[in-house]
C-alpha cells in the first residue's frame, strides 16, 4: 500500500547503489538506470539494469541490480510474474547469509514478495508471516511502515470480527510508530537528508491514518500538520487520499487518486500496471463509499490490455 510509497508503489523505494571495488562500471550504470525511473516508458531503464547485471557484479550490488529490475516489473511493466520470479531467486540466492547488506536486500526482497502476495495474489497469510519475517531479519522503518498499511487495511475490512478489527488496527499503529522510530538509522548522513524528510512524511501521514482509524481524531490531525508539505510528492499520493477519504474528503481524495493513477506508464504498453492499481482501489475498504461518482470511472473501470505478444 520499492513500492515506493503505498503498498502499490512500494517498488519506487529504490536505495542508493552500494558502491564496491571492481564493481565501478556496474554502479555508474546502475545509476543511470535510476535516473529513468520516472521515464514515461520503463524501456530505457530496464536496458540500462540489464547492462549493469551483464558487467557481471559481485553479489552485493548485483542483487541490489536484480531489485531494481524487480521493482521495474512490478510497478512499470506490470509483470508481477517476472518480478515474483526475481524477488524469490534473491531469497533462494540468500538462505543463511551472514552479510549486513545481503540480509538487508533480502528483507527488501521478501516485502516487495509479500506486496505482490498481498495485492494481487490474493495471499494475505503468507504476505503478513513474509513480511514478520522480512522485519526480524533486517528491521527497517520501510519495512514496518509498509506492513503497518497490510494490518491497518485488514483491521478497516468489513468481513473481519470486532476483536480481529481492533487487533489488526493496534498493531498497524505500533508499527507506524516504530517506522518514525527507525528512520533515522535507516537513512544516515547528509546524502540521504532529503530521502529521510520524504519518507519521514510519509511514515507520519500512515500514523496519521492509523490514528483517524482508532477514532484519535485530535492526534490525526496533529500528527498530519507536524508534516512538512514540501516533503510530500507522488509517493504519498495513495496514504493521502486513504487519509481524506476516511475524514470524508471525497474530493479530496479523487483527487489524489487522479494524481497517483498518472505516475503509472502511460498508452497501451502502461495499461496492464494501470489495471493493477484499479483493482487495489476497487478493493480499499476505505474507497468503497465513493466508487459510484462519475468520475471514479477511470480510476476503477480497467481499460483493454495488449495481448501478449505471440497470443
Amino acid at each position: 500500500m520499492h513500492r515506493n510509497a503505498p503498498l502499490v508503489a512500494l517498488a519506487a523505494l529504490v536505495a542508493a547503489p552500494f558502491a564496491f571495488a571492481g564493481d565501478k562500471e556496474a554502479n555508474e550504470i546502475l545509476k543511470k538506470a535510476y535516473e529513468h525511473w520516472n521515464d514515461p516508458q520503463p524501456t530505457e531503464a530496464l536496458k540500462l539494469a540489464n547492462e549493469a547485471l551483464a558487467a557481471n557484479p559481485e553479489k552485493v550490488l548485483k542483487t541490489q541490480v536484480q531489485l531494481f529490475i524487480g521493482s521495474l516489473h512490478q510497478v512499470k511493466t506490470g509483470d508481477l510474474d517476472a518480478a515474483l520470479k526475481i524477488y524469490e531467486d534473491i531469497i533462494t540466492a540468500n538462505v543463511g547469509a551472514t552479510d549486513n547488506n545481503l540480509k538487508q536486500l533480502k528483507a527488501d526482497a521478501m516485502v516487495r514478495k509479500a506486496n505482490i502476495l498481498y495485492s494481487e495474489k490474493d495471499d494475505k497469510e503468507q504476505a503478513l508471516r513474509l513480511m514478520s519475517s522480512a522485519h526480524q531479519l533486517w528491521p527497517l522503518s520501510t519495512t514496518a511502515e509498509i506492513a503497518s498499511q497490510f494490518f491497518f487495511r485488514q483491521g478497516r475490512m468489513h468481513d473481519k470480527g470486532a476483536a480481529d478489527k481492533q487487533k489488526a488496527l493496534e498493531g498497524a499503529l505500533k508499527l507506524a510508530e516504530e517506522s518514525i522510530t527507525l528512520a533515522p538509522s535507516q537513512f544516515q548522513g547528509e546524502k540521504l537528508k532529503d530521502r529521510l524528510a520524504k519518507h519521514t512524511a510519509k511514515c507520519k501521514l500512515q500514523l496519521a491514518i492509523c490514528q483517524l482509524g482508532i477514532d484519535k481524531k485530535a492526534e490525526a490531525e496533529a500528527t498530519f500538520a507536524s508534516i512538512n508539505q514540501a516533503d510530500m510528492n507522488d509517493a504519498h499520493l495513495y496514504q493521502w487520499a486513504t487519509y481524506l477519504a476516511i475524514k470524508g474528503d471525497a474530493d479530496g481524495a479523487t483527487e489524489k487518486l487522479t494524481r497517483f493513477m498518472s505516475t503509472r506508464p502511460a498508452g497501451p504498453e502502461g495499461a496492464k500496471a494501470r489495471n493493477q492499481l484499479r483493482k487495489f482501489i476497487r478493493s480499499e475498504p476505505d474507497f468503497q463509499s465513493m466508487q459510484k461518482r462519475p468520475d471514479w470511472k477511470t480510476l476503477t473501470e480497467d481499460e483493454p490490455e495488449a495481448a501478449a505478444p505471440g497470443k
